[in-house]
């Protein structure tokens, strides 16, 4: 079973049919793991045995499940001595407080590659990953249909020391009924980095793609898209509020994304960032549809951006809005940016 290969692997010994482990240890899947109880109680009940040493757990497109009807517990935990890579592997229907898909402890490492998050339930913190360690998510992997109350798809817990997180990948669909549909930090010490990723149909009170809160470190996100997030208040694609980050989004794309308050696309409340090479286009909010700035605290610069076409609330707001230079918008909201003139037809003939 996959709980005699964890153990194995974990105390590099014999368990059940599985032979002793060595070191970093492989293992295969050769059909869908159907979970209905709990097999121990770190951090929260967990249907499987948390690893502490070097596991690479190949789905082989197969899935780990907990069934419909089973009492509520989290699918995957990772320990402090533990780095665990999920490969081409679908993991669903975990419930729990923190991280009911998976649960990254301060000290240990979790890597997707491939492999899909869906439809896991938090009642707190991290509906597909809550994570207190380090979690890179590479190309190919989905982080979809998650939820809970902060951070839908992934959140950060408490530990001021908590490593960074990279993402590679698409995050859509989630839901938070407060911050961070997608992805709610809090504490990420070495900052947040998405590149090549796209975020969609995400949704939170606050924050609807991402929500950094009392974070420490940069928010770097490059060549990235974000469309159709929304928030119920501010920050449809983004909110930074937190005077501790500052950081840069390059060549990215964000529209379509909505906002009830402030910040259709971004509300940056208290962080410093530069905005290059991008494009803010149909974004929606009362107040800043495109880009929305809190006064006196937050600071951003555009350079070679274009923010145009907001269905309300103007395409910016908000006084420390920087002119790095080649910024256009079509409404004169944004300081410093060149007029969008509309196309002139000539009549040749």
């Amino acid at each position: 079973t996959l709980v005699d290969a964890i153990t194995a692997a974990n105390t590099d010994a014999p368990a059940g049919s599985c032979p002793a482990g060595s070191g970093a240890d492989e293992i295969h899947l050769t059909g869908d793991v159907e979970l209905s109880e709990v097999d121990n109680q770190t951090n929260g009940d967990n249907g499987l045995p948390s690893v502490t040493s070097l596991v690479t757990l190949v789905g082989n497109g197969f899935t780990i499940e907990r069934l419909d009807g089973a009492p509520p517990f989290r699918l995957l935990h990772v320990g402090n001595t533990g780095a665990l890579e999920l490969v081409d592997l679908v993991a669903t229907n975990g419930s729990s407080d923190r991280g009911a898909g998976v649960f990254v402890s301060p000290l240990g490492v979790l890597t997707l590659t491939g492999s899909t998050l869906t439809a896991n339930h938090a009642t707190d913190v991290g509906g597909g990953v809550f994570a207190d360690g380090n979690v890179v998510i590479r190309s190919g992997s989905l982080v979809a249909g998650n939820s809970a109350e902060d951070g839908g798809g992934i959140g950060s817990g408490p530990v001021a020391a908590s490593p960074g997180c990279g993402l590679d990948t698409e995050v859509s669909g989630n839901v938070a009924g407060n911050e961070g549909g997608g992805i709610r930090t809090a504490t990420f010490a070495e900052g947040v980095t998405i590149t090549d990723s796209t975020f969609s149909d995400n949704r939170a009170f606050f924050g609807g793609g991402v929500s950094i809160i009392n974070g420490i470190g940069d928010l770097n996100v490059t060549n990235s898209t974000f469309s159709g997030n929304s928030a119920l208040d501010r920050g449809g694609a983004i909110l930074c509020s937190t005077d501790d980050v500052g950081g840069a989004i390059l060549n990215s794309t964000f529209s379509g994304n909505s906002a009830v308050d402030f910040g259709g696309a971004l509300h940056i409340a208290e962080c410093v960032l530069d905005i290059r090479h991008s494009t803010l286009s149909g974004n929606a909010a009362s107040l800043g549809g495109g880009l929305a700035t809190a006064p006196a605290v937050a600071s951003v610069v555009l350079t070679g951006t274009i923010v145009a076409n907001s269905p309300s609330g103007g395409n910016c707001l908000g006084d420390l809005i920087g002119d790095g230079g080649s910024n256009f918008d079509d409404d004169g909201t944004c300081p410093g940016a060149l007029p969008i003139t509309p196309a002139v037809d000539f009549d040749t003939s």
